[in-house]
């Protein structure tokens, strides 16, 4: 039993910001295929996005800080 592309995201970013977002309201924006010879392989990366309310993050501990960015902000990088 494999989760969704949206279920994962959901699930990732609840676990990484404490955020929970309902997967209908995400927009898939890009998906990737990035090579990363160091490790040998290609992973996917995909972009979603979704409009929040400017909720209370609580980051995991794997993240040190995090900024909201516009989607105008987001494609000029």
């Amino acid at each position: 039993d494999s989760e969704s592309v949206y279920d994962g995201m959901v699930r990732e970013i609840a676990e990484e910001t404490g955020i929970v977002v309902d997967p209908q309201h995400l927009v898939r924006a890009e998906r990737k295929i990035v090579s990363m010879p160091w490790l040998k392989r290609d992973i996917e990366k995909w972009l979603f996005v979704i409009d929040v309310d400017m909720p209370e993050v609580t980051l995991s501990y794997e993240h040190e800080s995090y900024r909201w960015v516009t989607l105008e902000e987001l494609q000029n990088t």
